[in-house]
């Protein structure tokens, strides 16, 4: 965020530049030197009531008119500080000064376009600049704000996946496995290792930003380890993965979504149109592509929340570096996603 002391410093640092460009002159004799030829009596003025304009408008004006148009926030500052500028220096220099100390900065009186005519250079700073500058640092501020906001945004929908891991599931598994105990089968040893993984990634490893993609690759092979105790038959499905660097990373629930997908609403007992997943990577892309027949039990789609999710993470941090792609065909619904890293 751009903190306090950072906004205070490029204020300190304009007001040094722009007293030291105004009251400050450079000698060409008989060498070249700076020369400090000191402050009147209405330069100090001057100096006051530019400072006083250039912070009404910069702490009032603007932050008020902030919320209309963009032709009202802008212009309406300016012109108010504008002429709120022209009071009071007419009203100090022309009408104060002359009765106090007997002397004023125009000679005789003026006639009010000349003066708002001459003084549109010497009000420059107080209006246009403090517009500037509010402009600036409020942009900054809230480009910072929405980029934090997202990121905070997408914590949350980590946190929201990793609290949608379907607790049926979990209870179907563990009675899977209890019966495999129960009937001491050989393959509840590996049953309970692949449930243990499963949490172990959804609880430690995808708190993190990113995860190792061959951690999310283990955690579908779970998945896929654990759906197959629900079937007693074999489940026809194909994964297919090649992956060119094993330390690539990614952020946790980028890619498994879709499998979860195929697998709860494919038709994972039809050997004729096996789910089939293909996941490959290289230096600098990614794609998967994930394919299955329709089932007639269960609508197909990663529905509502979940693809909407999906694509939000995928913007925030892949923004035009992603391609998804999600069709129906007939009976067939495909997946394709490309992530260029």
């Amino acid at each position: 965020m751009l903190r306090k002391k950072t906004a205070i410093s490029i204020h300190l640092v304009f007001w040094v530049l722009f007293i030291g460009i105004r009251f400050i002159r450079i000698g060409y004799a008989p060498a070249i030197r700076l020369q400090f030829p000191g402050l009147r009596f209405f330069d100090v003025s001057y100096l006051v009531i530019t400072a006083l304009v250039f912070y009404i408008n910069y702490f009032f004006l603007l932050p008020f008119f902030s919320k209309k148009n963009p032709v009202i926030k802008y212009l309406l500052p300016v012109l108010i500080s504008y002429v709120l500028f022209l009071c009071i220096r007419y009203g100090f220099e022309q009408v104060i000064s002359p009765a106090v100390w007997g002397y004023r900065n125009y000679y005789g009186t003026p006639p009010l376009w000349f003066y708002a005519y001459d003084n549109l250079y010497y009000a420059f700073p107080a209006v246009v600049i403090s517009t500037i500058m509010w402009v600036l640092i409020h942009n900054i501020r809230l480009m910072e704000e929405n980029a934090q906001m997202k990121v905070q945004q997408a914590s949350a929908e980590i946190k929201f996946l990793k609290a949608q891991v379907n607790p049926h599931f979990i209870f179907n598994t563990l009675n899977n496995i209890y019966a495999l105990v129960f009937n001491r089968s050989q393959a509840a040893l590996p049953a309970i290792e692949a449930l243990a993984g499963m949490m172990r990634f959804t609880t430690y490893e995808a708190g993190a930003e990113t995860v190792f993609l061959t951690e999310e690759v283990q955690y579908i092979d779970n998945l896929i380890a654990l759906e197959q105790l629900r079937h007693e038959a074999p489940l026809h499905l194909q994964f297919k993965k090649s992956i060119a660097n094993e330390q690539q990373l990614i952020p946790p629930f980028m890619i498994s979504p879709f499998i979860e997908n195929a697998l709860k609403h494919g038709m994972v007992e039809d050997a004729a149109s096996p789910v089939t997943i293909v996941l490959e990577t290289t230096a600098s892309r990614l794609t998967l592509e994930v394919t299955n027949k329709i089932s007639t039990r269960h609508k197909d789609a990663v529905g509502g929340v979940g693809l909407e999710n999906i694509k939000r993470r995928l913007n925030f941090y892949y923004p035009n570096r992603h391609r998804l792609q999600c069709a129906t065909t007939g009976q067939i619904y495909n997946v394709y996603l490309q992530i260029n890293f």
